[in-house]
């Protein structure tokens, strides 16, 4: 999905948040600040979101020498989650539900969302898009299923939703795939570990905060081209597979700006489960 001029703005800010979070010194965060000027001046509209933050987040780590600058802002959003009672979720509906409103935790929206707050007034909402019908068929049939991860925290619901899945669906190998390395505050090898028993984690060997497939390494690529049923969590992986990819996926997200909310003809705060049906 094509950049529009508000991200460009909002990953500007992206880089003076960061560097606030980071309590770096003024001629340091205006060292970042130059170089994301840079790298934004250097791109078209024709870049997705995730491509240049990835460049923004390395540029963040090349002046501070920090390699995963956000870290903190993680373990707040893993310690959020954790208050979160899930033993009562035992539907795919609403396992569904509560991956898609975990998708909240984003350190990198233009709009931040209070996660308990945002599963009181959203767990009784419909999706704005529900294509349920469609993944129940699906599960159906399938052997195979991915789930592309997004961000650290949500990703503990994530393995809830697995966990539901297998126990209806106990013949499904599933996969979990995370970002190369730290990007923003998406899940990588370090924070999956918890799937382990329910789900083998495959690095992407993206670094972007989407599953770029101008960046994939093959064996993740493989898994994803034959995988009966791709659910991809997040705006980033939205953005990046969005009228890009080879096959079908299920999107699973919250609307968290306006730009997306245009492209897809919804509002803000808008859950999805959408299926992108490739002819």
């Amino acid at each position: 999905m094509k950049s529009q001029p508000e991200c460009f703005s909002c990953l500007y800010g992206q880089a003076l948040k960061t560097s606030r979070l980071l309590n770096l010194p003024d001629e340091q965060c205006k060292a970042v600040l130059d170089r994301a000027a840079q790298i934004l001046q250097a791109h078209t509209l024709d870049s997705t979101a995730p491509q240049i933050a990835k460049e923004i987040y390395q540029a963040i780590s090349d002046v501070t020498g920090i390699d995963d600058p956000v870290e903190e802002a993680k373990q707040i959003a893993i310690r959020q989650v954790q208050m979160i009672d899930t033993s009562q979720i035992t539907s795919l509906d609403d396992a569904l539900k509560l991956s898609v409103i975990g998708n909240v935790i984003d350190f990198g929206a233009p709009n931040q969302f209070n996660l308990q707050a945002t599963v009181e007034s959203h767990f009784k909402e419909p999706f704005a898009r529900n294509d349920i019908e469609k993944l129940e068929a699906d599960l159906q049939s399938a052997s195979s299923l991915v789930l592309i991860g997004d961000n650290v925290g949500e990703h503990i619901f994530d393995l809830h939703l697995l966990k539901v899945i297998k126990q209806q669906y106990p013949h499904l190998k599933l996969s979990f795939f995370v970002r190369g390395k730290p990007v923003i505050n998406d899940v990588t090898l370090k924070e999956a570990e918890i799937f382990t028993g329910t789900a083998e984690v495959i690095d992407s060997g993206v670094a972007t905060p989407g599953y770029d497939l101008s960046e994939v390494n093959q064996r993740s690529f493989e898994i994803f081209k034959e995988a009966d049923i791709v659910l991809a969590k997040g705006m980033g992986n939205f953005e990046s597979l969005f009228q890009q990819t080879p096959r079908d996926v299920y999107y699973l997200f919250i609307v968290k700006c306006q730009v997306i909310a245009n492209a897809i003809n919804q509002s803000v705060k808008d859950m999805i489960l959408w299926k992108e049906e490739i002819d």
